[in-house]
């Protein structure tokens, strides 16, 4: 069985090895939890043999005990005899406490608003099946709690036993207000005959909490217009319904007069009106009393009014009722000169600019119904800027001797009516066949005005064809004065062709044919001969194509007003060909003696034998010994053009030196075979003797 264990995968697997067992629960129930199984490359077998054995090692299950928290350690041992397999395992029992502390509430929680926190551990009933309420973490989570607001607020406890067993519990707290308003009487109730009772004016008010209050007055037995004491209640109730009753007197006096109520307390008449006496009537808007009916003809008018004087007056009125109480209204009449001087504009009033101001005062015709020309007052407001167009407002005041004035706005006009002046050239040419910027050739000046206004009357003129003509210039101020001048335009070409080169250079091989020179050209253009074209250039210069050097060839093309526009190009002649190497020889004997430059010849097609300039890598090849020896031939002719031959030169060896080697050659194979062969049968027969 040892031998097969070492061939094979074996595991045994135990399961269960922490047994949960809650405090004060049967051990019994829990000893066979844990289990073992047997694996043998990783697949599980199942033995019939199987068995355990229980509280090895010294172990025993007296020692857990399950009345008290704890950890306790039995070791349990499996056997697989089929297979002769064991397993010894340490198996922990935990005794734990699983049950949640209790948590309940005696009575609710109720706070009066603006008191403290309270104890809240006082409210709480608390136990737990293990742990002593001493040893209890209680958490108490209130921070939501306002106590100085009233409403209901969320509370949080959490209570942890010794085994972390916790429980939360929640509950809500009321913030009330239980305290009644308070009434104070400032003053005895004493009021007339239909006057209301101001609560405000005789009481005052107070509540722990509210602000706001209803105030409910029972008034149903009180008859205001009639004296007497009568019995009244005040209800004030806070908004958590918290009620304050207050009974009180009341008592109503007669005491008050007839009333005139006037529509004005003045009025005030010019000198000489007529005032009647049912014009005054007419001013009194309402006669009452408390207790009797009167009406506007019961009131009596006392009244020394002379409208033809100046000066104040008082008019009585008074009215008296059946309890003797009398009643008076006065109204004032002020006797005034109240119109005021009458003021016209006999005519505009229009002046130039630059000139002396106006005298307001002799363009107005002045009266007065009272006072005369020489008792009115003038004044004048605003001013006129002669040195500036526009239009001016002139305040003028006129007052008699009572005060009275009138305001009477004036215009006054200050024009401009001087025309500008232009100065400038009489002949204008142009050139560039574009319309000439006027303002800039002309100055215009005016008397008064910075800024004009310049019209150019060009319609006819066409800027882009040759010819003359003239133009109208006319320049205006902003008052619309004028002046206008002819100018005569002369419209003319002095601008050179436009010739444009494709290059400004080009680079020729020598010895090439001539080319068309036009072909370099890209393009010709006129700002006013649109026929130009390129047949019509003129070249000149002369190109040598069998000589190497730079040549500049000139383009010049003319337009209709003899205007000649000018070009040159540049023709590079090179030579771009490389030189040729030719190889007359490439095979030698050994012990030759060799001069490289005698077995090449090197023709150029400009320069033409230039073999003196060819150089070689490597510039020795050891003829003494035979072989394959490669050689680079290289040159440069004098534009630079580079070219180069690579040779395989051969040294052959010598015809008796070959004879020679030849039969040393096959003597050496001749004792090499025999050799060969000898010691090959030695030791052949040396194994055949072993």
């Amino acid at each position: 069985m040892q031998i097969l264990s070492l061939l094979l995968n074996v595991a045994i697997i135990w399961s269960q090895t922490e047994v949960i067992i809650p405090l004060n629960d049967s051990l019994e129930s829990y000893k066979y939890e844990p289990y073992a199984s047997l694996y043998i490359d990783d697949e599980r077998i199942d033995d019939p043999l199987m068995y355990y054995e229980y509280e090895v090692n010294h172990t025993t299950f007296k020692v857990i005990n399950t009345k008290h928290v704890g950890t306790y350690t039995v070791y349990y041992r499996v056997h697989f005899p089929t297979y002769g397999f064991e397993s010894t395992e340490s198996i922990q029992f935990v005794v734990k406490d699983l049950i949640f502390p209790i948590v309940t509430l005696r009575e609710e929680i109720v706070l009066e608003v603006f008191s403290k926190p309270p104890d809240y551990l006082s409210y709480l009933l608390i136990s737990d099946n293990h742990t002593p309420n001493t040893n209890l973490l209680v958490n108490i989570r209130s921070n939501d709690v306002i106590y100085n607001q009233i409403g209901t607020y969320r509370i949080s406890f959490s209570v942890t036993d010794q085994s972390l067993n916790e429980t939360v519990f929640q509950t809500n707290v009321r913030i009330i207000d239980s305290i009644r308003p308070i009434i104070k009487q400032k003053t005895s109730v004493i009021i007339k005959v239909n006057e209301m009772i101001l609560i405000d004016k005789f009481f005052t008010f107070e509540d722990n909490y509210d602000k706001a209050l209803k105030i409910e007055l029972i008034d149903t037995g009180i008859n205001y217009q009639k004296s007497g004491i009568y019995s009244g209640k005040l209800i004030v109730t806070d908004q958590s319904l918290n009620q304050t009753t207050l009974v009180f007197d009341v008592q109503i006096e007669d005491l008050e007069a007839p009333k005139i109520i006037l529509k004005t307390q003045s009025m005030t008449y010019n000198v000489h009106d007529t005032i009647t006496l049912d014009e005054l009537r007419s001013y009194i808007l309402n006669v009452s009393d408390n207790q009797d009916s009167m009406d506007v003809a019961d009131v009596e008018i006392i009244s020394y009014i002379d409208s033809n004087f100046l000066g104040t007056y008082e008019v009585f009125y008074q009215v008296k009722d059946q309890s003797g109480q009398t009643g008076i209204s006065k109204l004032t009449i002020h006797i005034k000169d109240l119109e005021a001087p009458v003021v016209e504009l006999m005519h505009e009033i229009i002046v130039d600019v630059n000139t002396l101001e106006p005298y307001v005062y002799e363009y107005l015709k002045v009266t007065d119904n009272y006072n005369e020309l020489s008792e009115l007052q003038f004044s004048k407001t605003g001013t006129v800027d002669m040195s500036k167009i526009g239009s001016y407002r002139v305040i003028v005041t006129v007052k008699d001797l009572a005060k009275n004035e009138t305001i009477f706005p004036v215009i006054i006009k200050v024009l401009d009516r001087v025309s500008p002046t232009i100065e400038g050239p009489t002949l204008i040419e142009v050139t560039n066949f574009y319309k000439p910027l006027y303002e800039s050739l002309y100055k215009v000046t005016d008397n008064y005005d910075k800024t004009l206004k310049m019209m150019i009357k060009d319609e006819h003129v066409n800027y882009q064809e040759i010819g003359a003509y003239q133009v109208q210039i006319i320049v205006s101020d902003a008052s619309l004065n004028q002046t206008s001048i002819f100018v005569d335009i002369h419209v003319k070409d002095d601008i050179s062709p436009e010739l444009i080169l494709k290059n400004v250079q080009v680079f020729i091989s020598v010895f090439s044919e001539p080319v068309d020179l036009l072909e370099y050209v890209e393009s010709v253009s006129d700002n006013y001969d649109l026929d130009l074209d390129i047949v019509d250039i003129v070249i000149t210069g002369t190109v040598d194509y069998q000589n190497i050097g730079l040549y500049k060839v000139t383009y010049q093309i003319m337009d209709q007003s003899k205007n000649i526009g000018t070009n040159q190009l540049y023709i590079h002649i090179k030579d771009y060909e490389a030189p040729i190497i030719h190889v007359s020889m490439k095979e030698l004997k050994v012990g030759d003696k060799i001069y490289l430059p005698d077995f090449f010849l090197v023709t150029d097609n400009y320069d033409g034998d230039i073999t003196h300039l060819l150089k070689f890598t490597p510039g020795y090849i050891p003829t003494h010994q035979e072989g394959h020896y490669e050689v680079i031939a290289y040159v440069y002719d004098s534009s630079g053009n580079y070219h180069e031959e690579k040779v395989m030169i051969t040294v052959l060896p010598n015809d008796d030196i070959y004879l020679y080697l030849t039969y040393m050659g096959g003597f050496i194979v001749i004792v090499g075979s025999i050799s060969l062969f000898y010691i090959y049968k030695k030791k052949r027969e040396k194994r055949i003797q072993f």
